[in-house]
């Protein structure tokens, strides 16, 4: 029996519209081909086009668990949904369809407006907010912007929170060395300020949330334990011995984790722990960037795992990122252990056995119909 993927995010359109066309395409490479994140891969579908105009039978895909129809509505879509195509039909009538089936089946309906006059598109429909994409006058940002809500509400299909599907996709952990915290670029505090002024995330920001009287160790490692890790690495990160904890114990309990780089002079030694996960490059007035590439870390952390655990068979151990000696020195080296892609290199497959089992799901192309495939390995440690 083909196993269902977890999540699959169906874009429409009207096959006339260009700009919607390139939106997909773009949010499309972001949940699918972005170097920073690799291993990120959300299969997605677009709008069947048979070339004739009308819009084609609704339908909700069916190969994954939860979908996400994302409406990208613009002039074409919004001039065609109330004009008769040659059978017809009207291109409203199919928008309104997608979000009623999308609805029943439990799902998530998220309709964009890329331009000033892409809404309204059927006065059935105007009881959802639509995302104003168009608000933004540059091509890029208008993509961003609608990259950054897709990403959330990912996260959220995947993290469900029952009282409030909206509610902040990820908690962040604030790491960083106090002794550089009012050192120039001001990197802890630039961030800061933009999480609370920009962002719905929650921020744990570690001693300033713990209550007088309270274990600060414990209270360090509840909070580790559920967040995302954003790890700020200046030039005295490394050698804090809180820092350092709090890199091991996010890895102990597979969290996402990203490194800001802001070392600005130099690092007397680096913590080797604090490898094998996303970098980027601290630049000031970039924020934003970090957020966006943490949340997307933590989108393929969530997707990893809730993949994973479909595919799982009895015995087999889970990681949700690529094997590391932190993650498997002290695991049953009896057990397979499943990880996500991408596969470890030749070099570091050294002292372990790894086999490649081919999964029974494998990717289909059909038209613009995009998902993606399955890989499975089993990591086993070499004879001593």
């Amino acid at each position: 029996m083909t196993t269902k993927f977890p999540l699959l995010v169906q874009f429409e359109f009207h096959p006339a519209s260009k700009e919607a066309a390139a939106a997909a395409e773009y949010l499309h490479e972001v949940l699918n081909a972005d170097p920073a994140v690799p291993g990120l891969q959300i299969p997605t579908i677009c709008t069947p086009d048979d070339g004739a105009g009308e819009p084609p039978e609704p339908k909700v895909a069916g190969e994954a668990h939860r979908v996400l129809v994302v409406l990208l509505a613009d002039d074409h879509l919004a001039a065609a949904a109330r004009r008769k195509t040659k059978s017809g039909r009207l291109w409203g009538d199919y928008a309104v369809q997608l979000r009623n089936l999308a609805e029943a089946g439990g799902h998530r309906f998220m309709p964009v407006q890329l331009t000033e006059h892409g809404y309204p598109v059927d006065s059935r429909l105007d009881s959802i907010s639509f995302l104003r994409a168009w608000a933004f006058d540059a091509e890029e940002e208008r993509h961003k912007c609608i990259a950054r809500r897709l990403v959330h509400l990912l996260i959220r299909r995947l993290r469900p929170h029952h009282e409030n599907e909206d509610a902040a996709a990820a908690t962040i952990f604030l790491s960083h060395a106090k002794a550089d915290m009012d050192k120039e670029p001001g990197v802890v505090k630039a961030l800061l300020q933009h999480l609370t002024a920009e962002h719905p995330e929650n921020t744990w920001f570690d001693s300033g949330d713990i209550a007088s009287g309270s274990r600060f160790g414990k209270e360090i490692e509840k909070g580790v334990k559920d967040t995302a890790l954003l790890a700020v690495v200046t030039d005295a990160y490394s050698s804090r011995e809180w820092c350092r904890r709090e890199v091991l114990l996010a890895k102990q309990n597979q969290r996402p984790v990203l490194i800001v780089d802001a070392v600005q002079v130099q690092e007397t030694r680096r913590f080797p722990y604090s490898g094998n996960t996303p970098v980027i490059r601290w630049k000031s007035g970039r924020a934003q960037d970090v957020v966006d590439l943490l949340l997307r870390e933590s989108l393929r952390h969530a997707y990893a795992e809730e993949n994973l655990k479909l595919r799982q068979r009895e015995g087999d151990d889970l990681l949700f990122a690529g094997p590391e000696l932190l993650t498997i020195v002290h695991r049953d080296k009896s057990k397979p252990v499943l990880y996500p892609d991408p596969p470890l290199a030749q070099r570091l497959r050294s002292g372990t056995r790894l086999h490649r089992r081919r999964g029974a799901l494998q990717g289909t192309h059909n038209g613009r119909r995009r998902v993606a495939a399955r890989r499975r390995f089993c990591l086993r440690r070499l004879p001593d």
